[in-house]
């Protein structure tokens, strides 16, 4: 993703947004991202990576959608998760999913090789 901000004006733009939409999806104030992509300064870290994953979010490119329901606390939890890292809860979502499907096969192994141990306890 671009860290230009010449490209994320661009994006915006592209995509129908504004500096509001980006800035409630940053959880900031319209003022910072003025301040943002106007000053020479660059953006902060962790704004830019949640700014990267709304751009990635939005590019018509998702294959499938994945719809969780949690209670309230459960939602808030999850939430201030996501903001500890700097990330929208989507992208704190993604990133644990794809952090459980790394280990997957792992858990595969281990889980089968137990259940091979009782099944083999079982028959003696």
């Amino acid at each position: 993703m671009p860290r230009d901000k010449e490209a994320i004006k661009e994006w915006l733009r592209e995509n129908g947004r504004d500096r509001n939409w980006l800035a409630q999806a940053c959880g900031v104030g319209k003022r910072t991202v003025d301040n943002w992509l106007s000053s020479p300064r660059a953006i902060p870290h962790k704004a830019l990576r949640i700014i990267e994953q709304l751009m990635g979010e939005h590019t018509g490119n998702a294959l499938q959608n994945l719809v969780l329901q949690v209670d309230p606390p459960t939602f808030e939890r999850y939430n201030r998760a996501a903001m500890g890292r700097g990330l929208t809860i989507t992208a704190w979502a993604v990133d644990a999913l794809n952090r459980a499907a790394r280990a997957y096969p792992l858990d595969m192994e281990s889980d089968s090789e137990r259940y091979s141990s009782k099944v083999a306890e079982g028959d003696s």
